[in-house]
């Protein structure tokens, strides 16, 4: 009996030397050139129907984090980044027009499969979606929003009681005041309203107003904890 267990003990390490020896031949496989795959990045705003030219896009494995590829996007909103190592990534894509739109980036998910190609596709929101992204359940048919940074106004040497000149430091702790006209249809008739909205700022200097008209004009007024 004594025999038969030892054997079975034998066997079971020499099982598990077996396993662990087949796994490390399959990731160094795996890490090999030849296992490696090819992305073909394309982009598309899906406001202006027009591609993100010239946009920053970072390719981050989420296996080891410290694989990282950068490329830029050409006039066309494309780039190909070749001999990728197989496995789970992620795309972020920076823009200008992502900056306008107040997202700041876009990031996608996807996966290299080992010896083939994969198209990786950067999308800016439409309306809706970016709405319903940034103000969530205050984002109601027919209405957009507004964001912005708000900074202090400096005096320069030359001029130092210029009411206006250069930006300085986000001022926190601020708010926004957004004002704009408001109409309404009831009993046949058109009732008009102003309708104010104030909005705090928040350390970093940003503000977005939500539930704004899509068809209105806004005049914001900004002040700081001091007014």
């Amino acid at each position: 009996m004594m025999t038969d267990r030892k054997t079975l003990i034998v066997a079971a390490v020499v099982a598990c030397v077996n396993m662990l020896g087949a796994a490390r031949a399959r990731a160094q496989s795996s890490a090999s050139p030849g296992r490696s795959g090819r992305v073909d990045i394309t982009s598309v705003d899906s406001i202006t129907r027009l591609p993100l030219a010239g946009a920053s896009v970072r390719l981050v494995s989420v296996l080891d984090t410290t694989r990282v590829y950068d490329a830029t996007l050409d006039a066309r909103g494309r780039a190909r980044v070749d001999s990728l190592p197989a496995g789970p990534w992620v795309l972020t894509a920076r823009h200008a027009r992502l900056d306008t739109l107040g997202v700041g980036s876009v990031a996608v998910p996807f996966t290299v499969r080992a010896g083939r190609g994969a198209t990786v596709r950067a999308v800016v929101p439409s309306v809706s979606t970016l709405v319903a992204r940034v103000c969530g359940s205050a984002a109601t048919t027919g209405t957009g929003y507004l964001f912005g940074t708000l900074r202090r106004a400096v005096p320069t040497r030359a001029s130092p009681r210029a009411t206006a000149t250069v930006s300085a430091l986000p001022l926190g702790a601020g708010q926004v005041t957004a004002p704009w006209l408001d109409l309404r249809i009831k009993a046949g008739r058109v009732e008009r309203a102003i309708v104010t909205t104030d909005v705090p700022v928040g350390d970093d200097g940003r503000y977005v107003v939500c539930g704004v008209p899509t068809e209105t004009t806004v005049r914001l007024r900004a002040g700081g904890p001091q007014g």
